[in-house]
């Protein structure tokens, strides 16, 4: 990631994105924190800073026998439906 930071505009979720994207095995207990999963927490009332989001969020990956990568995507693909719950909540 360090690395991969030297670039312009390349940041933290970026750098950690491009990993996660390409099933980098150092990077599978990864969540790239971006403003859908800010905005999901937001809703939640999960406001954080990055480090804490990203702990917060494998901590629920693990609960739930995932990991980083695979709750990350689920959060991806799925976030219509995440938005919807938290909405009816």
């Amino acid at each position: 990631m360090k690395f991969l930071k030297t670039f312009t505009g390349i940041g933290d979720k970026y750098a950690r994105n491009m990993m996660m994207d390409v099933y980098h095995e150092e990077f599978r207990d990864s969540i790239a924190i971006d403003s859908r999963i800010k905005g999901l927490s937001k809703a939640w009332g999960l406001v954080r800073a990055y480090d804490e989001h990203e702990r917060f969020y494998l901590g629920v990956a693990r609960a739930a026998g995932l990991n980083g990568w695979e709750l990350d995507r689920l959060l991806y693909n799925f976030h219509d439906e995440f938005v919807a719950r938290v909405r009816t909540t």
